[in-house]
């Protein structure tokens, strides 16, 4: 959630042309990006692909979680999964609110601490089966953000043109 607020407060520094501008110009790349998605074009996400690191553990327990779930958390210095992700810091920037930005960053974290366990417990598979049994949803979240990202793009662009 502080990314978030850091990220409004970035945006509300930004005249609102220029975030109507750049939400526009995000918006219609969005569309392209999930286009070729669908079509079966990959195309490599822009990250840091890595997990976080080991030397933290070594930090005390609150330290270390305290570190690794801000690092989690943001997003951006570990393994993105899906190009929607990048919905987040973008809306909480064009948002020009550290509030609303505050919103955006805690329905994520929300979202991915809980959907996981749903998953799990919607599956009836045993606790020592969690990692193969999110890795299985991989192929059908793909197709479902991909999807949701161009949903998204269209509200936007439909949303900014009137």
């Amino acid at each position: 959630m502080s990314s978030g607020i850091v990220i409004g407060f970035f945006g509300s520094q930004l005249a609102a042309r220029v975030r109507i501008a750049l939400a526009l110009v995000l918006c219609v790349a969005g569309i392209i990006l999930a286009a070729l998605q669908i079509m079966g074009v990959r195309l490599r996400l822009p990250q840091r692909d890595c997990e976080t690191t080991q030397r933290w553990v070594h930090l005390g327990a609150l330290r270390w979680a305290t570190i690794n779930g801000l690092s989690l958390g943001c997003g951006a210095f570990t393994r993105i999964g899906f190009w929607i992700w990048y919905a987040i810091p973008f809306s909480a920037l064009i948002s020009g609110s550290p509030c609303i930005g505050c919103i955006i960053y805690g329905v994520y974290g929300f979202i991915r601490g809980v959907m996981p366990l749903m998953l799990i417990l919607g599956t009836g598979h045993k606790s020592t089966d969690i990692g193969n049994t999110l890795l299985s949803f991989r192929r059908s979240a793909e197709r479902l953000t991909t999807f949701l990202l161009g949903l998204l793009c269209v509200i936007g662009v439909l949303t900014i043109g009137f």
